[in-house]
């Protein structure tokens, strides 16, 4: 299993935080509290805590969780292309 790195704007429903605290001690995920993105390449997703330290992470996929609602006619309009179905891995 490979490391991932998730970022949460930190209103963690109590099972999820659960279910990350779990990820984390068994090193499945690397998380990055107080950060932003700040770019989005092909392959790569740059990051900055707020102590100024910046991070350029190698990715395949962003997954982008922006409230209830899919802001699907914006992401499209700014050349974000969208798959709704499920992707197996």
């Amino acid at each position: 299993m490979s490391t991932t790195s998730i970022y949460p704007p930190f209103r963690l429903k109590e099972r999820n935080e659960g279910q990350i605290q779990v990820l984390m001690k068994s090193k499945a995920v690397r998380v990055i509290f107080n950060s932003e993105v700040t770019r989005i390449e092909p392959d790569q997703v740059i990051l900055k805590e707020q102590s100024g330290a910046v991070h350029t992470l190698p990715n395949d996929f962003v997954f982008i969780f922006a409230g209830g609602e899919l802001p699907a006619e914006f992401l499209n309009r700014i050349g974000v292309k969208l798959r709704t179905e499920d992707v197996k891995v």
